[in-house]
């Protein structure tokens, strides 16, 4: 064969052609194969009806032939396995499925992907193509066709699963998919209209795509990307995608994990979606582990649930304002966490984890508000809903943590609330509001509008005239801080002192903390006058002396300059 072959310069290699590789049967029952190894795997597509093939097998001609075969032509570059994935669908404008390949080492191995027009016959003619952005990143890997945002054309979705990302200034190997949708006149835009990019490092995400169908019942058809060694142990995960008027969701609403605890599984490596395998009116989706030898199958009897969430906050006890006595009492408030589930067929009963985070804001050891049952910013609540009630509510009292340990009062209180299926209720598919916020401030005893406006003024004398050079006396300075308005809030006093000066100590009626630092060659003392300030300090120190607080509104009376005159004094003794 090897001397044939040579004979006509290798024309027409088949020996190699990998039919098969890849497969699709479109709507009109035709079977698009992919034989990426054809031509010294330059790569086929072919395409036959298979009805031909069945009647070509009923024929009693020892050498059978199949009528209306078509396939691509050969090409001069060698090694860019065309036909590596292929898909079917709608994409130019008339009622005859096309013909979606993916030819992942063209163009320099950046990658193409090529629609080839349905109504041709004998030789596929290119009606249009999608490049590639990245070498090496396996652009046209998997390819899928799906009407995503349900405007009645088919969309193009494409994954490369060496795409590399670049983060924290570095590339990594992440995957990609990439959404192309397709507008009135069946034209394509040249770039991506979404791209979907892995979470996780050599994960290979978008080495499979699937069209589930309409999974949550929107209208809507949805999307499988497998990610073959995605996951923390590498075993491999799937990705569902919903879609949306805008494409997909661009969070995945459901990762399904490998079922199987093994170093070498795959998980993910192929998907097959779409079909009703057990008649209960949802698709199902069938997973391959190639490394594992197996293939699982995932029926959709998995209930599509609606989640509105909402968060309130009990208004009526919002009273987290600060006691001027000397005891602090405990002020708490209520969070409610309301959840109703609609859907088809959903389960009897859905128990959900309710998420519950306090003042997300702010790092876990300075989060101000603590739940009063566990005396933590966070807690996960299991809730069970009835399908026959609809909905289930959970009250957490929390509570404002003692006035020492709150060193901001003034920014709002963030509550974050996220919702998740428990691993008892696997057979249900959440879809809808599963993530909800709110924020409550703390109420300061500044009016109705909860705004502090202070009236801070500053006042400083030197108690001495002047002050000898190279002598032992120390420079006193008198000075008052004083607050004519509402309270102010992480209120300091700032003191720029000249150089060669430094702060021995401060006296007065309330001893204040003060701590000295340098800031460009500056040497700055700061002096804590209160959170908030009630009341007037004294402080002893020299030059600029600057009172403020975070909320000040009052600039012109909180800055004073004070001047201290220095003398020489020389004592002479004259001898002759």
């Amino acid at each position: 064969m090897d001397e044939t072959y040579k004979l006509v310069n290798n024309h027409n290699d088949q020996r190699y052609c990998e039919v098969g590789f890849s497969t699709d049967i479109n709507k009109e029952g035709r079977l698009l194969l992919g034989a990426p190894g054809s031509f010294y795997f330059q790569g086929q597509v072919i395409t036959v009806a298979v009805s031909d093939i069945i009647d070509s097998g009923l024929s009693k001609n020892p050498i059978p032939s199949v009528a209306s075969i078509s396939q691509s032509d050969e090409r001069g570059d060698y090694d860019l396995y065309r036909g590596y994935s292929v898909a079917s669908g709608q994409l130019t404008g008339d009622s005859t499925p096309d013909h979606l390949v993916g030819v992942p080492n063209d163009r320099n191995t950046a990658g193409r992907v090529l629609i080839y027009d349905g109504r041709s016959r004998g030789s596929l003619i290119v009606s249009h193509s999608f490049q590639g952005a990245q070498v090496a990143s396996y652009f046209g890997h998997s390819v899928a066709v799906a009407d995503v945002n349900s405007d009645g054309l088919d969309d193009v979705l494409i994954g490369a699963p060496l795409f590399m990302d670049k983060v924290m200034e570095q590339l990594q190997e992440r995957g990609q998919v990439l959404l192309y949708l397709q507008r009135r006149g069946s034209s394509f835009s040249s770039q991506p209209d979404q791209s979907l990019i892995g979470l996780s490092l050599y994960g290979r995400f978008g080495s499979a795509l699937a069209v589930l169908g309409d999974l949550d019942m929107d209208g809507y058809h949805d999307v499988a990307v497998g990610a073959p060694w995605s996951g923390d142990n590498r075993q491999g995960q799937v990705f569902i995608y919903l879609g949306n008027i805008d494409g997909l969701s661009a969070t995945p609403s459901q990762v399904i994990d490998s079922p199987l605890q093994s170093n070498k599984m795959a998980f993910g490596f192929t998907l097959r979606g779409g079909a009703d395998i057990d008649n209960n009116g949802y698709p199902d989706l069938l997973v391959g582990a190639w490394a594992a030898d197996r293939a699982f199958l995932y029926r959709m009897d998995r209930h599509a649930i609606d989640v509105p969430c909402t968060d309130q906050t009990d208004q009526a006890a919002l009273t987290c304002s600060f006691s001027l006595e000397m005891f602090f009492p405990l002020h708490s408030f209520v969070i409610q966490v309301c959840v109703h589930l609609s859907g088809h067929r959903i389960p009897q009963q859905t128990v959900l984890g309710v998420e519950l985070q306090l003042d997300k804001m702010k790092q876990p050891m300075a989060r101000r508000t603590l739940l009063l049952s566990t005396n933590q910013p966070q807690e996960t609540v299991r809730l069970t809903v009835q399908s026959e009630v609809g909905v289930a509510c959970i009250n957490q009292t929390a509570y404002l943590r003692s006035e020492e340990d709150v060193q901001d009062k003034l920014s709002p209180i963030f509550i974050t609330v996220n919702i998740s299926l428990l691993n008892t209720t696997q057979h249900a598919l959440l879809h809808g509001q599963t993530h909800a916020s709110a924020q409550t401030r703390i109420i300061l005893n500044c009016g109705d509008d909860n705004i502090c406006v202070p009236d801070l003024k500053l006042t400083a004398e030197p108690l001495s005239d002047s002050v000898l050079v190279g002598g032992d006396q120390s420079v006193l300075l008198s000075v008052s801080a004083q607050n004519d308005g509402e309270g102010a809030y992480e209120t300091e006093l700032v003191v720029q002192i000249p150089e060669h000066t430094h702060f021995q100590s401060s006296q007065g009626v309330n001893r204040l903390v003060c701590v000295q630092r340098k800031e460009n060659q500056t040497v700055i003392v700061t002096c804590d006058l209160g959170n908030p300030m009630r009341q007037g300090h004294t402080v002893t120190h020299t030059h600029t002396h600057t009172a403020k607080s975070v909320n000040s509104v009052n600039s012109s009376s909180n800055e004073v300059s004070v001047e201290v005159q220095v003398k020489a004094e020389a004592s002479l003794e004259i001898r002759g």
